[in-house]
């Protein structure tokens, strides 16, 4: 999605505010509603369409949910994620075939990082409020900060 207009913004901010503090998606859905908001927009109304949309997020769900188990070089076994998504490909594989090869392997490990580094450099952004955050980041990813446009 991207990002909001500052009238999108605003009506969220009024929306909290009128709910004393705390904004709830369904609030946010029954605002939207009405086509004369700003957030209309932020919505699919079609049912068929919106339906559509829905069911390729549950089937990501889905595909996420599934385990797997693949042994260790030791011969346990471990439970992993069934299938790795492949950005090259825009597609899901199974996580055994990603892992047999070496540059699939290697790409797995690449957006693993990529991965690391777009959750700490969302919540790096919150360090410079509160400096306890960045003490704990630095420990957990050395070195690691907000990448340009990181949400």
């Amino acid at each position: 999605m991207r990002s909001l207009t500052k009238d999108q913004m605003a009506e969220l901010e009024l929306l909290r505010q009128d709910a004393g503090g705390d904004l709830s998606p369904d609030a946010i859905v029954d605002f939207a509603r009405s086509a004369n908001t700003a957030l209309h927009r932020a919505f699919t109304w079609d049912d068929g369409e919106a339906a559509a949309k829905y069911r390729i997020i549950q089937a990501k769900q889905v595909i996420r949910a599934a385990v797997t188990f693949l042994p260790t070089p030791s011969g346990s076994l471990v439970p992993v994620r069934a299938y790795a998504f492949d950005a090259t490909r825009s597609a899901f594989t199974a996580t055994a075939v990603v892992l047999e090869r070496e540059d699939t392997a290697e790409l797995l490990l690449r957006q693993m990082r990529a991965d690391i580094e777009r959750v700490v450099s969302r919540y790096r952004r919150h360090a410079e409020l509160v400096p306890k955050i960045a003490a704990m980041l630095d420990a957990l990813a050395p070195g690691v900060q907000p990448a340009d446009g990181a949400s």
